[in-house]
């Protein structure tokens, strides 16, 4: 019998097997040393390197979310005795709900291909400290779908609902190093500082106490002068940081819920939902005991927050708070309950998925704002607003130095998407190896690498296979004059 190791927790992997079946790359020690040349091992294929398939399974899930928000809409205003819309509570529970379902739908097939031409059995070891724990917002199930302890913790919940006549559990009493189900990242942003930028807007509302118009976490490049600017065109005074939905205030919040599990939570199963599959059977089990925090133990006092909010605009902008700024999203939802009007600016710079997001943007929008042609009924395109400016600064370089701006995706899949996926990222080293090694040796002096976020995969090791150290930047550096951005292209039709 083999063992089954389905992350990179190395304390899964026994200390004497010779015999190991790895669920997927994600679990390769990349970058530590570990040897793995005396042992047999075999990984299997990534399911969505199937591009027909990853289309089947997000329309799939498209329609599944579309019939969970309904039912969660029903349950959640029932348990707070409240009667909002389904606008109101997709603003709240997505892209979390996004994310869960894509995350728990990627383990679960995953394990499915394991066994879907094979009639083997495996063991695995377990830690039994490993307990659920439930996320207080976005952010942090984001944190948690990238951590080792998280994904060994939900694939082995799966194998014990569908695959314990196949799976031997062995427990391993040790105690784990770490514990957390936080991924430790470097990408977490911290406190907010305030700046003389902050100073003036609150100047500007002690002048100006009331506005139509809020703008939150929208990027303008050229910052104050730009923001006063564009005021000065429009006649109109906008508030562009409201310090009342601070993203750190959210600490006050959700500190004595740091450890707060399932066993703490009785909400049971959700009755309403009639699933179609062990899959949504898996869903209908789990979701409500899978909650964040925010729209359930903390929904009461985080309404209460922001309703005593003042401001009362009639169209409110953002690019990015509608994510990961909890207060904001309850902002905008009692706000949009209100009659305002949301309206959602293009936050990345990328061509457009052939689908993206399953449309959660704009369900819970009044427009969106997109730099390219519109292809959904609420698009409507304006110019990029981080590209003003930026001629007059291309302008007044010397184009000396090329820089090639990396891509490094999570080991564990997050959210279900067209673009590069888990280990899928790879093909675009061998596409800047092939790159790189064609240019003239004068401009290879002059090209430079700049990572992406390490997700694990120790990327910057891989290139200096063939990349001279110190053309090797970092992730705060930029000294290019002209940036190629790698494209992640695929021929299958769910990536047009």
């Amino acid at each position: 019998m083999k063992l089954l190791v389905t992350t990179a927790l190395e304390e899964t992997w026994g200390s004497t097997e010779k015999k190991i079946v790895f669920l997927g790359k994600w679990c390769l020690p990349y970058g530590k040393g570990i040897n793995l040349k005396n042992k047999e091992y075999k990984i299997i294929p990534f399911h969505w390197d199937n591009r027909s398939k990853l289309l089947d399974d997000y329309n799939y899930l498209h329609k599944l979310h579309s019939d969970l928000l309904t039912k969660l809409m029903d349950y959640l205003n029932t348990y707070h005795k409240s009667n909002y819309s389904l606008k109101f509570w997709q603003t709240l529970l997505d892209p979390w709900l996004l994310n869960y379902l894509s995350v728990q739908l990627d383990r679960w097939e995953n394990l499915r291909f394991l066994f879907q031409d094979s009639d083997e059995s495996y063991y695995k070891i377990f830690y039994p400290e490993l307990s659920n724990k439930i996320p207080f917002d976005y952010n942090d199930f984001l944190d948690y779908s990238f951590s080792e302890e998280f994904n060994e913790f939900i694939f082995n919940k799966i194998i014990r609902y569908k695959y314990l006549n196949r799976i031997k559990f062995i427990e391993n009493s040790k105690n784990l190093k770490e514990n957390n189900f936080h991924s430790n990242l470097d990408f977490k942003s911290g406190e907010k500082k305030k700046s003389l930028i902050d100073i003036h807007y609150s100047i500007i509302r002690f002048l100006f106490p009331k506005t139509d118009v809020i703008s939150i976490e929208t990027p303008i490049r050229g910052g104050f002068l730009s923001r006063i600017k564009l005021q000065w065109k429009l006649k109109k005074i906008i508030f562009f940081y409201v310090p009342e939905l601070n993203r750190s205030i959210t600490e006050f919040f959700k500190r004595k819920f740091d450890n707060y599990g399932s066993e703490n939570r009785k909400l049971g199963i959700l009755e309403s939902f009639n699933a179609n599959s062990e899959f949504e059977s898996f869903i209908r089990y789990n979701i409500l005991g899978d909650l964040p925090l925010s729209v359930v133990e903390l929904f009461d006092k985080l309404s209460d927050y922001v309703d005593n909010i003042s401001y009362k605009p009639k169209l409110i902008l953002t690019s990015g708070a509608h994510w990961g700024n909890t207060l904001a999203k309850f902002w905008f939802a009692l706000k949009q309950e209100s009659g305002a009007k949301l309206i959602i600016c293009e936050h990345g710079g990328s061509l457009p998925a052939y689908k993206e997001l399953l449309n959660f943007e704009e369900d819970i929008s009044f427009l969106k704002a997109t730099w390219f042609i519109p292809f959904q009924p609420k698009h409507i395109k304006l110019p990029p607003l981080k590209l003003v400016g930026l001629y007059d600064k291309w302008k007044s370089g010397t184009n000396e130095i090329i820089s090639i701006i990396g891509i490094e995706t999570p080991k564990y899949v997050f959210r279900i998407h067209f673009y590069a996926l888990s280990a899928q990222f790879f093909n675009s080293i061998s596409d800047i190896r092939l790159f790189y090694q064609n240019l003239a040796p004068q401009i290879q002096d002059s090209t430079l690498f700049r990572p992406y976020y390490d997700y694990g995969w120790n990327t910057k090791e891989m290139l200096k296979e063939f990349i001279k150290d110190e053309n090797i930047l970092s992730r705060k550096e930029n000294r290019s004059q002209l940036t190629i951005f790698y494209i992640y292209l695929n021929s299958s039709k769910g990536n047009q």
